[in-house]
C-alpha cells in the first residue's frame, strides 16, 4: 500500500491524498486504474487511462453545466510503453449534446456569420511538479488544431472560453520542453453559460473573427502567451467617410497592442501599450469599398486567464481640423491647409501631413507637444529631401519658421521623441505661409529649428 501511495504521488504531485486502490503494475498498452481523488475545489478527479494518443483512443470527459470534469494524468518521459520513437500526449475528448444556437447565414458582403454557442468551456490545466512544461490544444473533430496555450516549466495554463457547440472535439496535453519535461498534471474543464458579448475562442485570426459591432463592446481574455482575438465589424450604413475608433481597457501585468485591418487583412493601423496601460486607436478612415473591418487585440508581455479586458469601438463622422489615421507614410499623408491640426501619437506612431501652396512661399510650423512628452518635425520635399527639421524642448513647442519651400506639395512627419505616451493627450500642429520675396526684395529667411 505505501508504494502505492508513492507512485500516486509522483503521478499528482500537489494532490491532496492518497486514497485506496489497485494500482498493479502498467504493462504495453493496458489500461491504468487509480482510484478517484478530489481537490479542494470539490471536484471529483478521475485518473487518466492510457493509451490515450490518438483521437480514436481519447479518453472521453463527461462535462455539463452542472458536472465538471478533472482528470489526473501525467506526461511520460520518452516513449511510453508500447509506443516507439514518438512523446508522450494525452487525449480527451468532449462530446457536446446538440442543438448549440443554429447554423451559419449569409451576412451579404460580409460573409458568413455563425451564432454565438450557448455554452463555452473552460480548461484548466496545471502541473503536479514543477518540472513539467505544459502545451493544452483544442482539436476538432478532425484533428486540426483550434488553439492552443502554453507554460512554463510548472506554470498552471488555461483556455478560457471555447466555445461549445454541438458534436466533438479534443483537448491534447503534451510537454513543451521535450522529455526533460515530463510530469503529472491536473486537467479541469467545466461548462458555463454564453454571455452577450463575450469573446469566443477560436477566434486567432480573420477567418475565426468574432462579430462585434460599431457601438457595441466585447469582453475577452488574453489567456495565454501570445494570444490573439480577432473581431469583425461589419461598416454597411456607416456614412460616407466615417472614422473609427476603439478603445481598450488596461489588463494588469499584460502589455497589448492594439491593431485595425481593412477587409483583406491589410494592416491599417496600430497601438502599443506596457502592462497595465490603456491602448486607443483614434480616428481611422474607413475605406468605402470595405465591407468590413477587423480589429485584433495581441498580448505581447504577459497573459491572464482571469482578468478579462473591455474592448469598445465607435464610429463618427471626422471633425474638421482633427487628424486621421491610417497617415503612418508618405503614400497615406492626410492632406492640410493653414491653421491648426489636433493629432495623438501613440507608442512608436509616425504621422504624416501634405500641405501644398500655388507657388514659391515661406512657411511657418509650430508643433505644441504633448503635455509631458516632446515631438520632433520634419519637413521635406515629396522626393525625401529634407529641408527642415525642428525638435521641441521643455520649455517651447518645435518651431520651424520661415523656411522657403518651392510651388506644389510638401511633407511634415510629426514623431515622438521622449517622456510618456499619453493616448488622451494631443499634440498640436499649426501651419502659416507668406509668398516668398520677389527680386530685389530681403532674402527670405532660410529656416530655423528649435
Amino acid at each position: 500500500m505505501r508504494a502505492g501511495c508513492r507512485w500516486l504521488l509522483a503521478l499528482a504531485g500537489s494532490f491532496s491524498a492518497c486514497h485506496r486502490g489497485a494500482m498493479p503494475p502498467r504493462p504495453d498498452g493496458a489500461a491504468v486504474v487509480i482510484t478517484p481523488e478530489t481537490q479542494d475545489d470539490g471536484i471529483a478527479t478521475i485518473p487518466e487511462v492510457e493509451p490515450n494518443n490518438t483521437l480514436t483512443a481519447a479518453q472521453p470527459l463527461v462535462v455539463t453545466a452542472t458536472m465538471p470534469a478533472a482528470v489526473a494524468g501525467a506526461i511520460a518521459a520518452g516513449a511510453p510503453a508500447g509506443q516507439t520513437a514518438k512523446r508522450d500526449v494525452d487525449l480527451y475528448r468532449i462530446d457536446v449534446a446538440g442543438p448549440d444556437g443554429g447554423v451559419a447565414t449569409a451576412a451579404g458582403d460580409a460573409g458568413p456569420v455563425i451564432p454565438a454557442p450557448r455554452s463555452v468551456l473552460r480548461a484548466d490545466l496545471r502541473p503536479a511538479a514543477p518540472g513539467l512544461a505544459p502545451t493544452l490544444e483544442v482539436l476538432d473533430a478532425t484533428g486540426h488544431t483550434l488553439a492552443a496555450a502554453s507554460g512554463q516549466a510548472g506554470e498552471a495554463i488555461a483556455i478560457p472560453n471555447l466555445a461549445a457547440r454541438a458534436g466533438s472535439f479534443y483537448l491534447r496535453v503534451r510537454a513543451a520542453g521535450g522529455d526533460a519535461s515530463a510530469g503529472g498534471y491536473r486537467l479541469v474543464v467545466r461548462l458555463a453559460p454564453f454571455e452577450v458579448g463575450a469573446e469566443i475562442e477560436p477566434n486567432g485570426d480573420a477567418a475565426h473573427a468574432t462579430e462585434l459591432a460599431p457601438g457595441g463592446e466585447a469582453v475577452g481574455y488574453l489567456g495565454w502567451r501570445h494570444d490573439q482575438d480577432w473581431y469583425r465589424l461589419p461598416t454597411a450604413g456607416l456614412a460616407e467617410g466615417s472614422v473609427l475608433s476603439v478603445d481598450l481597457d488596461p489588463l494588469p501585468e499584460v502589455s497589448v497592442t492594439l491593431q485595425l485591418y481593412g477587409a483583406e487583412a491589410h494592416k491599417l493601423t496600430e497601438d502599443r501599450g506596457r502592462k497595465g496601460e490603456r491602448v486607443v486607436l483614434r480616428n481611422v478612415r474607413i475605406a468605402p469599398t470595405d465591407p468590413f473591418v477587423f480589429v485584433v487585440v495581441r498580448a505581447d508581455v504577459g497573459f491572464s486567464a482571469e482578468a478579462r479586458y473591455n474592448l469598445r469601438p465607435r464610429t463618427d463622422l471626422p471633425k474638421a481640423g482633427t487628424e486621421a489615421e491610417p497617415n503612418d507614410d508618405q503614400a497615406h499623408a492626410q492632406p492640410i491647409g493653414e491653421g491648426t491640426v489636433i493629432g495623438y501619437l501613440a507608442r512608436g506612431d509616425v504621422d504624416f501631413f501634405r500641405y501644398s501652396s500655388d507657388g514659391m512661399a515661406l512657411l511657418d510650423v509650430e508643433v505644441t507637444p504633448p503635455e509631458r512628452g516632446g515631438v520632433e518635425v520634419e519637413l521635406t520635399r515629396e522626393d525625401s529631401t529634407l529641408l527642415a527639421r525642428a525638435a521641441s524642448s521643455r520649455h517651447a513647442p518645435a518651431r520651424i519658421a520661415g523656411q522657403s519651400i518651392p510651388g506644389g506639395p510638401v511633407l511634415i512627419r510629426v514623431v515622438p521623441r521622449h517622456g510618456p505616451i499619453d493616448s488622451d493627450d494631443p499634440y498640436r500642429l499649426t501651419l502659416t505661409s507668406r509668398p516668398a520675396p520677389g527680386p530685389g526684395d530681403p532674402p527670405p529667411h532660410s529656416g530655423t529649428t528649435e
